[in-house]
């Protein structure tokens, strides 16, 4: 091979494109890449509506796409009928998402800071963990299957969904409060690895298991009324006992202090 010297010596000018080049090439592939991802998407069965946009009949993945927005996918989505997966990109908005989705919505390992533009109808489960999360303003009004929100910046829960079919997961934030807690959670309901020192806004009645262990609480001022599962609240700076426990909340599982 020749070193570069050599062609420097000969007098042999090397091509350097503008800037402006540079960047045109970089807008031309990325728009390239971009109808790549459409077409993978449409290989699912689909129908464009007279709007614009399209119902797709199938999954929609998005994994690791490299994808800053997804306003800026050349198509527009209407209703997905399948699951919806947008993780692990570094998307900072969920404008553009779809309002419907029947199975599982994850946006997960991204920077959104809050849930504006997410689905208003998730039948599955709704998973976006691991964001920037300071407020779920925009969630879902009704997710079927669980919803999870742990390990983001959170300090209340105001915008949470109304309705959660199966597990509400919260764990690892900032909380202070419950405010904005679900009014209906079908199974269970985890708040532990926060810094919450009162369980106000805990929904009145859960199905399933409660757990609000290392938090910082000193009472149960605010304690859900039934919990159908067990009830965890080890690790906290007042050590509750089992008996102070039942005789606040109605526990049909075991008493974990």
């Amino acid at each position: 091979m020749y070193k570069l010297s050599i062609f420097y010596k000969k007098g042999v000018k090397l091509y350097r494109p503008t800037e402006e080049e540079v960047e045109r090439r970089q807008k031309e592939y990325k728009k390239v890449r971009l109808e790549e991802i459409a077409e993978r998407i449409l290989e699912v069965p689909y129908k464009k509506r007279k709007d614009g946009k399209y119902d797709v009949y199938g999954d929609v993945n998005l994994y690791k796409m490299q994808l800053i927005s997804l306003l800026k996918l050349p198509i527009k989505f209407g209703k997905v009928y399948g699951n919806f997966f947008c993780s692990y990109n570094q998307l900072e908005s969920l404008e553009g998402a779809p309002k419907y989705v029947s199975g599982y919505f994850s946006c997960y390992g991204n920077q959104l800071k809050d849930l504006k533009g997410a689905p208003e109808y998730v039948g599955g489960g709704f998973d976006c963990s691991y964001n920037q999360l300071e407020s779920l303003e925009g969630a879902p009004k009704y997710v079927g299957g669980n919803f999870i929100c742990s390990t983001n910046l959170l300090r209340d829960l105001k915008g949470a969904p109304e309705y959660v079919g199966e597990y509400f997961v919260c764990y690892n934030n900032l909380l202070i409060s419950l405010e904005g807690a679900p009014k209906y959670v079908g199974k269970g309901f985890s708040c532990y690895k926060n810094r919450l020192v009162s369980l106000e806004g805990a929904p009145e009645y859960i199905n399933g298991s409660f757990s609000c262990g290392d938090n910082q609480l000193v009472s149960l001022e605010g304690s859900p009324g039934y919990v159908g599962g067990d009830f965890f609240i080890a690790n906290n700076p007042k050590k509750f006992t089992e008996e102070e426990v039942r005789k606040v909340v109605d526990v049909k599982g075991k008493v974990y202090v």
